[in-house]
């Protein structure tokens, strides 16, 4: 089992470093932090652009020994700007994604699916009705692929 920290690192199960901050990407800087591991052993980074940026929706792939897999034009795109991203992967390796974006005056959540290529598969963001102003705390998917959401409103 690896075990990975926020700061861009690696870890194998007993604790010693794989790979330590291998990569840095002027062009796409990831403020905040969620990640995933990859059915084939890399890593799916997400975050934000910074808010001088758009604060638009970031997610980097990155491989098992922490160098940049070249993701189309366009992928993992979504509104902006988003606070919080939160990431899972369902049954079927698509990349499920909840965040929280700023439509208007209050924030509100907001559910996307892609495939690892960042393609959309569902082709909106699903935008379930909570009241008032909200904060993505964390998601789950589960082995049937239901989702469940923890926010603070």
């Amino acid at each position: 089992m690896r075990r990975v920290a926020a700061s861009r690192a690696s870890f194998d199960s007993d604790g010693v470093a794989l790979w330590q901050e291998p990569y840095t990407n002027s062009d796409t800087l990831v403020e905040g932090g969620t990640l995933v591991f990859a059915p084939d052993g890399g890593l799916l980074l997400g975050g934000r652009r910074p808010l001088v940026d758009g604060g638009a929706l970031s997610i980097e792939r990155i491989d098992e020994l922490g160098a940049p897999i070249a993701l189309p034009s366009g992928a993992f795109s979504g509104p902006a700007p988003v606070f919080s991203p939160s990431m899972a992967l369902d049954s079927e390796a698509n990349l499920v994604v909840a965040t929280c974006h700023l439509p208007d005056e209050w924030r509100q959540l907001w559910l996307q699916k892609f495939d690892l290529s960042g393609q959309a598969v569902w082709s909106e963001p699903v935008s379930p009705e909570w009241p008032g102003h909200v904060i993505v705390q964390d998601l789950a998917v589960s082995m049937t692929d239901d989702i469940a959401i923890v926010g603070t409103t």
